[in-house]
């Protein structure tokens, strides 16, 4: 009753105000630093100095993650301080403009606060904008993409078209990641304006070459610094299918049986899509069908990337966890609305509601986790001294 009863606006302030305090809780004491913040402090100080990629190593036809060294270079020694607003603007952006979709795309009010709560209380989002890492604006970027790509399905304008190609430059440019998400968004536009499968077949088959190329395959200059493995495959698929079980089942739950029950359920939203596919607006349709390929080929190409550790799991996947869940709980809704049994129609709300206090326990775990990690003073000069003499 009392969520019939809320407005829109309100729900999107309210989450975007919980998601930032959270947010600042967990970073109380100052951002993270790894051995990634370093080596973009490193490299931000030198190009301060000469403004020359080349001297900072990047060498590739498009610098590849060099917007945030670009970003550290002009803010300097206040560059920590300035960050950690900046993480708290990004975070709280990606929340508002997921939910100013999820509110046209959910009938219900109820799974647009359900998913509003997995988005507040998400380990991975909280996690990457709690390091100096590259994947706050990263995600911040592609999130603005996806909205405008809604609206662009509902009117199409050449302005709208370009915007969404210059964000793509713009991530790129933040994250070689970039290159994958950009092709998912080709592969998206291309399906939606094209309508014959055999026309359709031939320009993944021209995707496909290009990627091989563009990755170092037929003798030509790797274009991204990434070398694919085979051999990489195996064990990216099961430090991925861990932490993607893991956001919705607790980690100490058996590996097999989360991803198992992962698995199934992905498949059964699936299968609700699917069946009341013919019932969802066009604009709605081609919105889905775009954010299933642009995770799809983020995920399948990432797979080939040499990742080996399980740490880096949930950080790497944290660009799609909130097309994840939207997905899965559009799909859900579709499965509420259409069923004719009125007890499951109470009943799976009130389940899903009860399955977020895993997210939220595990999400203010590790926001109290961060938040009790010493203040590390930042000198950056005398450190990357430090780091050349080693």
């Amino acid at each position: 009753m009392i969520v019939k009863i809320v407005d829109n606006r309100f729900i999107l302030a309210l989450s975007v105000l919980s998601t930032v305090v959270i947010y600042f809780y967990a970073n109380l004491n100052g951002l993270g630093l790894t051995h990634d913040s370093y080596q973009y402090w490193e490299k931000s100080v030198i190009f301060a100095r000469n403004h020359s990629f080349k001297e900072i190593g990047f060498t590739t036809f498009f610098p590849f993650q060099s917007l945030e060294i670009v970003m550290l270079s002009i803010m300097g020694t206040n560059a920590q301080m300035t960050l950690k607003y900046l993480h708290a603007f990004f975070l709280g952006g990606t929340v508002f403009i997921h939910l100013m979709v999820a509110k046209e795309m959910f009938s219900s009010k109820k799974m647009l606060v359900i998913y509003a709560a997995t988005l507040i209380f998400s380990t991975p989002l909280l996690m990457v904008h709690s390091f100096i890492w590259t994947e706050p604006l990263f995600i911040f970027l592609v999130s603005l993409q996806w909205y405008l790509l809604w609206l662009f399905f509902q009117r199409k304008t050449f302005n709208r078209l370009v915007a969404i190609l210059f964000i793509s430059l713009l991530y790129c440019w933040q994250r070689k990641a970039g290159m994958l998400f950009s092709l998912g968004l080709l592969l998206a536009l291309t399906t939606h304006f094209v309508s014959s499968k055999k026309q359709i077949l031939a320009i993944c088959t021209a995707l496909a070459l290009l990627i091989f190329i563009l990755y170092g395959g037929l003798g030509t200059p790797n274009f991204i610094g990434e070398f694919p493995l085979l051999s990489s495959f195996s064990v990216n698929l099961q430090n991925y299918s861990d932490a993607l079980s893991a956001w919705l089942f607790p980690l100490p739950l058996n590996y097999r049986l989360r991803v198992g029950i992962f698995t199934l359920l992905v498949i059964f939203m699936g299968y609700l899509l699917w069946k009341t596919w013919p019932e969802i607006q066009e604009e709605k349709r081609s919105y889905i069908t775009g954010i299933v390929f642009i995770i799809l080929t983020y995920l399948v190409i990432r797979h080939f990337y040499d990742r080996p550790h399980f740490d880096e799991a949930d950080r790497f996947l944290a660009p799609i966890y909130p097309g994840v869940f939207f997905l899965l709980i559009f799909a859900m809704e579709r499965f509420v609305l259409n069923t004719r049994q009125k007890i499951l129609r109470l009943v799976l709300p009130v389940i899903m509601a009860l399955w977020l206090t895993y997210p939220v326990i595990r999400t203010l775990k590790n926001a109290k986790m961060w938040h009790n990690r010493n203040k590390i003073p930042l000198l950056i000069e005398e450190k990357i001294q430090r780091v050349d003499k080693k």
